[in-house]
């Protein structure tokens, strides 16, 4: 096993001011590490995986509308922002016409105001497999699944309805290319099927905070 990659980052900048010398609450400041590591137990098999953190936050100024006069309100805020994702990926080489292939990734990403808390999740899983049943032939079939959920946690300002949600998606395809003439001339056929629900989590978020 075998490392070949680690880095960490950040950076911070301070708000502008106006021509009063007011602060303008703009501000901004993210901070990420991220990783990879590669590694060949033997002959057949390359594994592969990677990964990152991050977590900042960014000034806002926000007009939200009240029942008093002038009926609108400025104020400032920080929205935080954070997250990760992971990616790992194995292949297995059965020859040089044949293998295997399969990849998992999941994401998260979390954001919060003065208005609205959002949260969103990522699972995808893929596969795919290649072989030659003959030497003018190659065909690669494969499939997948990814669900997308968010959540939300509104306010009076705003909010979602539904407040939670999820989508589900289902893949499957079919690829067959054949060599009719030798270096000349191939025929390609192949096929996509996708099917896709979206329904409520089995919780439900808060409509409000």
């Amino acid at each position: 096993m075998y490392f070949t990659g680690f880095i960490a980052k950040g950076f911070k900048r301070d708000a502008f001011v106006d021509a009063s010398g007011r602060s303008t609450a703009d501000q901004w400041d993210l901070q990420h590490i991220g990783w990879r590591a590669d590694w060949k137990p033997n002959e057949r098999d390359t594994f592969s995986a990677q990964g990152d953190i991050f977590s900042g936050g960014a000034g806002t100024t926000f007009r939200i509308p009240t029942f008093e006069e002038p009926f609108v309100r400025t104020f400032n805020d920080n929205t935080r922002l954070g997250g990760g994702n992971f990616l790992s990926h194995w292949q297995r080489v059965f020859s040089a016409s044949s293998d295997l292939r399969l990849q998992f990734y999941y994401d998260r990403n979390e954001g919060e105001d003065g208005v609205i808390e959002i949260q969103t999740d990522v699972f995808d899983i893929d596969f795919q497999h290649r072989f030659a049943p003959s030497t003018r032939q190659e065909i690669v079939w494969g499939a997948g699944y990814r669900r997308y959920q968010d959540e939300t946690a509104g306010s009076f300002k705003l909010s979602y309805l539904p407040a939670a949600r999820n989508t589900d998606l289902f893949s499957a395809f079919f690829h067959d290319e054949i060599a009719l003439v030798e270096k000349r001339l191939r025929l390609a056929l192949g096929a996509k099927f996708e099917h896709k629900d979206t329904g409520r989590p089995l919780r439900s978020a808060p409509a409000y905070r």
